[in-house]
């Protein structure tokens, strides 16, 4: 899932993602966001500037699933685990800078 922000900064053990817009119908997060430093990779731009922060997300919760039999069937109340992955682009031209090396992945750089 795709959303823009305006800033980012970062404590001793989060990463914290403030403007956010709400443009995804599947999930919406609040204007501002902390995520636990972890799994949390930037992508930086050639000339060191943000391309995009990907923040991956352990999912575990029960919920309804469909079953393949013919015809479809639903069982409510599964278990529902998984990774969800969201991916956070500036809404302006932002240094990569921002954000230290502490507890954040940051991978190659991309032109």
């Amino acid at each position: 899932m795709d959303f823009k922000f305006s800033d980012v900064s970062e404590n001793a053990d989060s990463l914290i993602i403030s403007g956010i817009d709400k443009s995804s119908n599947v999930r919406s997060f609040p204007n501002k966001q902390a995520f636990v430093k972890g799994d949390i990779k930037v992508v930086e731009r050639d000339d060191r500037s943000i391309e995009y922060i990907l923040v991956q997300e352990f999912i575990r919760k029960r919920g309804d699933v469909y079953y393949p039999k013919s015809p479809f069937e639903i069982v409510h109340n599964r278990p529902v685990v998984g990774i969800a992955s969201y991916f956070f682009y500036p809404k302006n031209k932002m240094p990569a800078s921002k954000i230290s090396n502490n507890g954040i992945f940051k991978k190659a750089h991309v032109k």
